[in-house]
This record gives structure tokens, C-alpha cells and sequence, in this order.
């Protein structure tokens, strides 16, 4: 696609020799924060409904996705097409009904059938502790979830209020409900409300 092609070749230009001083001293570790702010750009834009800014958007943080891609390259830690090509093989494999032979009849299936290969996935990369694979970056509700979606009992906590939204939080997850979002629509109602 010409369009993703002069991407790269305008992000190649700017880390070049004779680019932006600013982009030529970034490095992986130095995008972090731009790459959560800008996906928590995308996300308002997305729940403002509006097109134009949620284009905007994705492309911000499309193109911070593709600068730290070819960061990691000028850094030789990978290059832009190992990460294409890791990323198709794990879509391919988690999607036998789309990719293989498997046939899916319900949604409930396809769940079982995700757990499966992400469980299998956690076995092949011998992870040891129980909570390794979910980022500690997440939003403290989100990340909450995960781990008590994992755990059959509330741990023991002296805190009070912690204990009190830890109980929350594991009643949404039992729900069915994710408590991130939900406190965001509430928030942003109140905001609303209030203007």
C-alpha cells in the first residue's frame, strides 16, 4: 500500500541523519508515555462518536506504533517485518475456525476455544507466576479484573476501601461487566450532566 510505504519512508526521514533532532534521540523506552497518551486520545475520540477525530486519532497513534517499530529497529532489538510477521502468525493461529478446519457453532465455543490457545500459548512460553502475562501498565480497575478473574477467592487485604473495591470489581467480573468502562460511561455522564 503507497500510502503505508510513504509512512515509512517520512518516519526513515525523520530518524535519519539529516531529520528531526527530537525524533533522532527517542528510543523505546522514551515512547511509553506518547503511546499512552496517545491511545487515551483515540479512546475520547471514540467515545465522542466523531469520525474525523477518531481518524486523527488512529493515525496518531498508528504512526507512534510505526516510529517505535522502526525505533526498535535503528536499536536492532526487531525489525518492522518480524513484528508483521509474529503478529499474523498468532492472528492465524488463534483464529483456527477462520484460518483452519475447526468449525465454531456459538460465541460460547469460540470462548472456550480462545482460552484453549491462549492457555497453550502460556504453557509454550513456561510462564511461571500467575499474573505474568497481564501488563502492570493497566488502569489499577482494569488490571484489578484480571487478576481476580484468575483467582476462585477475594485475597486478604488490611485496607479497607481496597477491600471494599476489590469486592466490586470481582462482582462486575462475575457479571460479566467490565468495571474500567463502566466507570468511565458513569464519569463521563456525570460530566455531562454537569456542563
Amino acid at each position: 500500500m503507497k500510502e503505508f510505504d510513504s509512512l515509512l519512508e517520512i518516519i526513515n526521514t525523520l530518524l535519519g541523519p539529516t531529520g528531526c533532532p527530537w525524533d533522532r534521540v527517542q528510543t523505546v523506552q522514551t515512547l511509553r508515555h506518547y503511546l499512552l497518551e496517545e491511545v487515551y486520545e483515540l479512546i475520547d475520540a471514540i467515545e465522542q462518536n466523531d469520525d474525523t477525530l477518531i481518524q486523527e486519532e488512529a493515525g496518531d497513534a498508528l504512526f507512534t506504533l510505526v516510529f517505535l517499530a522502526l525505533l526498535a529497529e535503528k536499536e536492532k532489538r526487531f525489525t518492522l517485518r518480524s513484528l508483521l510477521k509474529k503478529i499474523s502468525t498468532k492472528l492465524v493461529r488463534r483464529h483456527p475456525h477462520v484460518f483452519g478446519d475447526k468449525t465454531i457453532d456459538s460465541l460460547e465455543e469460540l470462548y472456550e476455544q480462545w482460552q484453549g490457545i491462549k492457555e497453550k500459548e502460556r504453557q509454550e512460553k513456561q510462564v511461571k507466576k500467575p499474573f505474568e502475562t497481564i501488563p502492570k501498565a493497566l488502569p489499577a480497575l482494569s488490571r484489578a479484573q484480571k487478576i481476580l478473574k484468575e483467582m476462585k477467592e477475594l485475597p486478604p487485604v488490611k485496607d479497607p476501601i481496597a477491600s471494599a473495591l476489590l469486592k466490586i470489581v470481582k462482582q462486575a467480573s462475575e457479571a460479566g461487566v467490565n468495571a474500567e468502562l463502566v466507570l468511565r460511561d458513569a464519569l463521563l455522564h456525570i460530566e455531562d450532566e454537569e456542563s
